[in-house]
């Protein structure tokens, strides 16, 4: 489940549940860690999964403090046994990504800048184990030119197809450059995102959630920046649709919002009890309001369409936010 905000906010309002750096949710208020210091670091890691499933990210990050104090014997006697046999530097790579990403779903950015810089490759920035985690970390901390930077050191290709390994820093590549106001190449990296090697014609399997996420977010840096005009041509005909706007989940959320012709020629809305609730309303807003600001290039059914997104998309963040509410009772 999603954590639901007021659905009244700025048309700059971006998703970053596609950044696979966010990938542990809070479910309750955190409690103190009961783990036993005495438990060898195996035992320790068998309790790893079950937080996992809990989603309790307070309790992740110090269990991963309490193994990875295991690790090469820097811990205190009581934590490590000389007998014992080490943390394995394989495992020891996943306890840290867990524990970096646990320390950013709790705000701790700058602490996690600090250690991928401390724990560096040196002058290789593409050899960075935890380029991800560094790169979200500066971008949370609003340091966009910096951000940008660091992913274009790290390898990010601007003109060629994206690698699988990539996909995660060249979104928040993206946010750094929507975040710096350049629309157009923040746009190509969107798109890219969507698909295999940068081809059109084959689009990569990318789970629905992440895409969502990416048109929610490319459609945001289309209406934070937007020119009055730039989708008219001389003579003020339309261009030709955007890649957004031809993007299979953007079509079929239109056609659910489409406006038929009654038998009086009158414009009639589907009917609304047959709308489905809208999980992604961030994406639903985003996509009303860039239609709203680009309106001078559309007819005015599809500024009526818009509209009752955007109401749609309000009530269904109410609802879901109302359904919350009283589960936490």
């Amino acid at each position: 489940a999603r954590s639901p905000q007021p659905a009244a906010r700025s048309p700059q309002h971006e998703s970053h549940r596609s950044i696979k750096i966010l990938v542990i949710r809070e479910s309750k208020p955190p409690e103190k860690m009961t783990l036993p210091s005495s438990l060898s670091w195996k035992d320790t890691v068998n309790t790893l999964p079950d937080l996992l499933n809990e989603g309790n990210t307070k309790k992740i990050s110090q269990c991963c403090a309490q193994l990875l104090s295991k690790k090469n014997g820097n811990g205190s006697s009581t934590d490590v046994d000389e007998n014992e046999e080490r943390l394995p530097s394989n495992l020891e790579l996943v306890i840290t990504k867990i524990h970096l990403r646990s320390l950013l779903q709790l705000g701790e950015y700058s602490t996690v800048l600090d250690h991928c810089r401390k724990n560096s490759s040196g002058s290789d920035p593409t050899l960075n184990q935890f380029a991800e985690e560094e790169a979200y970390a500066l971008y949370r901390l609003k340091r966009y030119n910096a951000c940008r930077e660091f992913c274009e050191n790290y390898g990010i290709d601007r003109k060629g197809g994206v690698n699988v390994s990539q996909r995660g820093l060249l979104h928040v590549y993206a946010q750094s450059l929507y975040r710096l106001g350049e629309t157009r190449l923040a746009d190509e990296m969107y798109r890219r995102l969507l698909l295999v090697g940068g081809s059109d014609e084959d689009e990569v399997h990318v789970d629905v959630d992440e895409r969502e996420d990416s048109l929610s977010n490319a459609l945001a840096n289309r209406t934070a920046n937007y020119t009055s005009g730039s989708l008219l041509v001389y003579g003020g005909e339309r261009d030709s649709k955007c890649w957004l706007e031809e993007d299979s989940i953007i079509l079929d959320l239109l056609q659910e919002y489409s406006i038929g012709i009654t038998n009086d020629g009158e414009e009639k809305m589907d009917d609304e009890d047959e709308k489905v609730m809208l999980q992604n309303y961030d994406l639903a807003y985003n996509l009303a309001t860039f239609l709203l600001v680009s309106s001078e290039a559309r007819p005015p059914s599809v500024v009526k369409q818009a509209k009752e997104l955007l109401i749609h998309a309000e009530k269904s963040a109410l609802t879901i936010l109302d359904s919350d509410s009283n589960e936490n009772e």
